[in-house]
């Protein structure tokens, strides 16, 4: 698929304070939904065992958490969203096309 929706096995406990999808092709997402008027973020664009805090680790190979820093981004989310503003997002998420 273009692009993967998080998944939770309890979404009632989840704080849901970030909406963070995965493309491979992020790059074109992100400017697919630009286009469109959406803003999105990269909140976690290096991975944690790359960062400053956790240099100690910079020499472990975690392919996994390297794959997703380049695929993670978040979606606009907030309960000041209107009904209307959820559609704009999803209708240009869901014409997102390679």
């Amino acid at each position: 698929p273009n692009i993967i929706l998080p998944e939770v096995a309890e979404p009632e406990a989840h704080v849901w304070h970030l909406f963070v999808v995965r493309s491979s092709n992020r790059d074109a997402l992100v400017k697919h939904l630009s286009e469109h008027g959406i803003q999105t973020q990269v909140h976690y664009p290096i991975a944690p065992h790359k960062q400053q805090a956790y240099k100690e680790f910079s020499h472990l190979s975690m392919p996994l958490t390297e794959q997703l820093q380049n695929e993670v981004l978040s979606l606009p989310m907030s309960p000041y969203l209107s009904e209307q503003e959820r559609n704009v997002v999803v209708d240009a998420v869901n014409s997102f096309s390679l």
